[in-house]
């Protein structure tokens, strides 16, 4: 608050606040606020939106609005995922499940071989966290992943094209367990597989091998 009284038209720092805010039991309404001013001082930034709309779903009948937030969240940014999940929540809470079914899957779109190629840890452990958070929406306690072969052939016709973690052991072993670790954390056990594993094979082992 004292960077932001030296620079007030900084949308930046009201949106910071408004994020503090949110952790405290009775900091709804202040966040609300800094979010607001956030997104009236630069609307072009989805995650302004985002969380705007994570402030106005905690008030009640101001749920529409809130997905209004998220939408155009998503529009600003097709790729923001936690939009996504949080659409999707409220779509349930509404009896829409069809539609929030579709906003669950876009949350966790990309695939295991496109996380790993991004290098970029925090994105693995926020795919594991949704996708665990989105099973316990739907009372599913445990999930068969990860996904522990190595991909020898990214192009292999296998079953297992953008499936893998790594392309060595121990790329495998660090991704899968960022994935594990923060699947679990959410609620949701693991089976691992495949044993035994299949990532040299030509073909698809469901058909042939």
């Amino acid at each position: 608050r004292h960077a932001m009284a030296h620079n007030p038209g900084s949308a930046f720092l009201h949106n910071n606040v408004g994020v503090i805010q949110m952790l405290k039991p009775d900091g709804v309404a202040d966040a609300l606020a800094e979010f607001e001013t956030a997104v009236r001082l630069k609307p072009e930034m989805a995650d302004y939106h985002g969380n705007l709309g994570l402030a106005l779903a905690q008030f009640p009948g101001r749920l529409p609005e809130a997905m209004e937030q998220y939408r155009t969240a998503l529009r600003l940014d097709g790729h923001y995922q936690a939009a996504h999940l949080n659409l999707g929540r409220a779509l349930m809470t509404l009896g829409h499940r069809d539609e929030a079914i579709q906003e669950y899957r876009q949350a966790i779109a990309e695939n295991e071989a496109a996380l790993r190629n991004k290098g970029d840890a925090g994105l693995i452990k926020q795919h594991g966290r949704l996708t665990g958070e989105i099973l316990r929406l739907f009372g599913i306690n445990l999930d068969l992943c990860p996904v522990l072969d190595i991909s020898y052939d990214d192009e292999a016709d296998n079953s297992l094209k953008g499936r893998c973690y790594g392309t060595d052991t121990q790329q495998v072993v660090d991704n899968a367990g960022v994935f594990n670790r923060a699947m679990r954390t959410a609620g949701v056990l693991s089976c691992a597989k495949h044993f035994p594993g299949y990532g040299p094979a030509q073909c698809d082992p469901h058909e042939s091998l």
